[in-house]
């Protein structure tokens, strides 16, 4: 069996409709308790209000977006990174934890520190964080809803 390869592109409205379409069961009920949003607004607000996004795809399906949000932050070199995706994420789980440590070192090249929110409940996505190397906090509450989101982080060494 050949080796899946996950290819990146910009965020496309097709690729955007099909992933908001599609999404995570775990990464919908996290926008809605973080800030209130379905999942096709989810994925235009975060795309819009990043400096960088990409969206990851294997065999030509769009699967997941990645992006990097700096704000105000900027100058502090501070950028909360975000991702949401498909149910694909964890059928692809290996080449996308590969391809997902290229995404990585590309937002530490934007920003010194990469710190966010992830729900308690959003278990693959943790496990994926803690393969990535970052630190996963204690939960606090957070959000619209003030439910339960443990802070993320990652510092350039």
């Amino acid at each position: 069996m050949s080796q899946l390869e996950v290819n990146f592109s910009q965020p496309t409205p097709a690729a955007i409709r099909h992933i908001a379409d599609n999404m995570r069961e775990q990464d919908v009920r996290e926008v809605a308790a973080s800030h209130g949003h379905a999942p096709y607004e989810a994925l235009q607000f975060s795309v819009k209000n990043s400096q960088f996004s990409t969206v990851a795809s294997i065999s030509g399906e769009p699967f997941c977006v990645f992006g990097l949000s700096t704000g105000e932050s900027a100058i502090t070199h501070v950028g909360s990174p975000w991702m949401l995706g498909t149910k694909k994420v964890s059928v692809y789980r290996r080449p996308f934890l590969r391809a997902s440590f290229d995404v990585v070192e590309d937002m530490l090249k934007e920003s010194d520190l990469l710190v966010n929110h992830v729900h308690v409940e959003n278990h693959v996505s943790i496990k994926w964080l803690r393969a990535l190397g970052f630190t996963i906090e204690s939960p606090v509450e957070y959000g619209i809803n003030k439910e339960l989101f443990h802070q993320f982080h990652l510092r350039k060494t």
